[in-house]
This record gives structure tokens, C-alpha cells and sequence, in this order.
């Protein structure tokens, strides 16, 4: 089968799409289908596997890429797919789906993320009667051009409700490459002998509004009395990374709290050896990877009760959910931490859960649905 997937961007630019769609191709190529990724980016640029063809565009600081239209290649290859997966709704989604009206080749969509939370963080001063409109609009209007919408979660089905919009969609979640996450040293993690005889809480993700990571850290240094030997690390790199590097040194805290910086994803998996505990308090998520990713190493998670993070942390078995209350997560927080025999409990138990978050599963729903739009 020839399948295309869809992205506003693509590698270097990390995202959770940008890690779906190499998982799932990757999957793909391994049972023989041969499968494209098509986005905007630099075209000189190697990502380091086949068949991704990028169309010029403009990089945005955050690496983030925009254009005006695909490269004729880009057209012609896409014109001659069996299927086609988008992931976006405002940019390649609609662009793409008007490029291959009439063609007879049916349109996937994955909706990956809660939009309506998203104009939430980045457009605060537009009322929630205009946002609710102008998404409304917009999605309805795109969800009419494809063949079928996937959802990753039931969470989604919240936001639609919130939008007042009705669609018929297929629930299939998120995977991970499960035995490479299990299979992380330690040792080979650069903080491993700087935290010798600490304890290691993982923030891992990008360093942004929406993933509240001023929140973890504020329960975190106004609680430290109940850290002792813990260090708290923040993997990735955003904007809001010198505003919680300036909370820490008004804390006077620097040997507390680590910014690693962004790492590689060969690096995660080494990462998560070392780490204790995995805390998060984004509500933007609709299935997050990093969330799948500790439990599927066996890291339990501490995380504010969210939409999609509920369905993939069992509360008071692989972790604890908490409310939007700092108080309150730092006290699970601290309980997992000074606990070492609940954390090895919750570690087993984790360790079963993840069992169930196999990307190789979620490629196989994918490829049924693909099939039954072919029929």
C-alpha cells in the first residue's frame, strides 16, 4: 500500500505529531508498505530517512515551518496514493483535501490535539463565544472533506462537545515503541553521575505555555523541605524556559533543579532509566506520548487530572492524578518520593500497564481503517 502522511512540519521541528508519524511510517516500511511524509521544512535538509519530501517554506523562531502551497513533486506524488493521512485542520489539512478533490483517494485525520485549549493559551484576550466560533467553523468545515477522523482519546469528544459539533469518528490511541524505552542504561545518561544518591523527578517535553511546566515547578520549590536528595530535571527546551530558570535562582535553588536542555529521542529511553518519578501538569494533551512513554519504562507518573493523561495513568496504581491544586501534588509527589517501596510497586504495576500502549497496535487499527476505505 502507498501511503502519505501528511504534517504542517516535520523533523527537525519536535512535536508529538512529528513523533507519531515516525513512528507509525517506521512500523509501515517494517511490513512492507511503502509509505511518504510530506511537509513544509528546508528541502536541503536530511532527515535521515526515505521518502520525506519537504516543500519550501518559512521557519518560524520556533522551527516551526509555514508555506503557501507543495512543491509540484510534492503534488504529483500525493495525487498517486492510496491513502492519505492528515494531521493538521488548518494548514496542509484543508490545503491537501482541496488538491485531491475529485481524485478518489481517501483522506485520513488524526486529530491530535485539543484546539479548543490551544486558543485557550495563545489567545487569551479573544472571548471563549469568538474562539468557540471561529473553531467551530473551521473544523466543521474541514471535517466535511475527509473520509474518516481519528481520535486518540475520548477526550476529544469533550472538546467537540464544547464546540456543539456532532461527528462520527474512530477511537484509536497513541503507541510507543515499547521494548526501546524498556531498554534504556542509566549509565549511559550524562546526568547519571551528577545525580548519584539523589533521586531524579523527569519533566520531559517542550517548554512551553500550555504544558504548565511553571506549575510542577512551583509545587516543586515551594515544598523542597519534602525533597530531600531530589533533583528535578526538565528535558526540553521552550520559551518558558527563562522564566522557570529565573523562579529557580529567586529560590536560590540551582542545585536542585536541572534544565538538561531538548535531547534526542535516542536519549529518552536512558533518561527515563535514571529517572524515579515523571510528573506533568499540562490539560492541553489529548494522548501524550511522554505520559505513554514513562509508563511504558515503568516510571510512575505524577500528574495533574487531565483530558487523555486519566486515560493512560491509573490513580493510585502506575501514578497519582491530582487536582489543579499545588498543594495537593506536591504531597503525592513527595509520598512517591520518599516511599521507595510504593515507587517499586507502582514500577511493576506500570510495567503491565504499559504492555497495552504497543505502537504496533495502534499501526494495525490504522491499517484496517485504511483498508476498509479502499474496499
Amino acid at each position: 500500500m502507498r501511503i502519505a502522511f501528511v504534517s504542517d512540519s516535520y523533523k527537525p521541528y519536535v512535536s508529538g505529531v512529528t513523533h507519531c508519524i515516525t513512528l507509525w511510517k517506521r512500523v509501515l516500511e517494517g511490513w512492507g508498505h511503502e509509505v511518504y511524509v510530506f511537509s513544509f521544512g528546508d528541502p536541503s535538509f536530511d532527515p535521515r530517512e526515505s521518502n520525506v519530501v519537504y516543500s519550501p517554506g518559512i521557519a518560524l523562531p520556533n522551527g516551526f515551518f509555514i508555506g503557501a502551497g507543495f512543491s509540484r513533486q510534492a503534488q504529483s506524488l500525493l495525487k498517486n496514493m492510496d491513502v492519505v493521512h492528515l494531521n493538521h485542520p488548518f494548514l496542509t489539512g484543508p490545503y491537501v483535501a482541496r488538491m485531491l478533490s475529485g481524485l478518489n483517494v481517501p483522506l485520513v485525520f488524526t486529530n491530535h490535539t485539543r484546539y479548543d485549549l490551544y486558543f485557550d493559551y495563545y489567545f487569551p484576550f479573544l472571548s471563549d463565544k469568538f474562539q468557540k466560533n471561529v473553531l467551530r467553523r473551521a473544523l466543521h468545515s474541514f471535517y466535511q472533506k475527509v473520509d474518516r477522523i481519528i481520535f486518540p482519546s475520548r477526550s476529544v469528544l469533550e472538546m467537540l462537545s464544547h464546540l456543539n459539533l456532532k461527528v462520527q469518528g474512530v477511537i484509536i490511541p497513541n503507541g510507543v515503541e515499547v521494548e526501546r524505552l524498556r531498554g534504556g542504561q542509566k549509565e549511559r545518561c550524562s546526568l547519571y553521575k551528577p545525580l548519584q544518591g539523589k533521586k531524579m523527578v523527569l519533566f520531559l517535553g517542550r517548554l512551553s505555555a500550555e504544558k504548565n511546566a511553571r506549575f510542577v515547578l512551583q509545587a516543586f520549590l515551594n515544598h523542597l523541605e519534602d525533597f530531600p536528595d531530589t533533583c528535578l530535571v526538565f528535558a526540553g527546551d521552550g520559551r518558558e524556559r527563562g522564566v522557570l530558570e529565573q523562579m529557580v535562582a529567586q529560590k536560590n535553588a540551582r542545585e536542585h533543579v536541572i534544565f538538561a536542555g531538548k535531547i534526542s529521542y535516542d536519549q529518552v529511553p536512558d533518561y527515563l532509566a535514571l529517572a524515579d518519578v515523571f510528573v506533568t501538569a499540562s490539560l492541553s494533551e489529548v494522548h501524550p506520548l511522554t505520559v505513554m512513554e514513562a509508563q511504558a519504562a515503568g516510571v510512575p507518573v505524577v500528574a495533574v487530572h487531565a483530558p487523555g493523561v486519566d486515560e493512560i495513568v491509573k490513580d493510585g496504581e502506575t501514578g497519582f492524578l491530582t487536582t489543579l491544586d499545588e498543594e495537593e501534588f506536591a504531597q503525592k509527589l513527595a509520598l512517591l518520593c520518599g516511599d521507595a517501596s510504593l515507587r517499586q510497586k507502582f514500577h511493576l504495576q506500570t510495567l503491565t500497564h504499559g504492555e497495552t500502549f504497543r505502537v504496533e497496535y495502534t499501526v494495525q487499527r490504522l491499517l484496517e481503517e485504511y483498508e476498509r476505505l479502499m474496499e
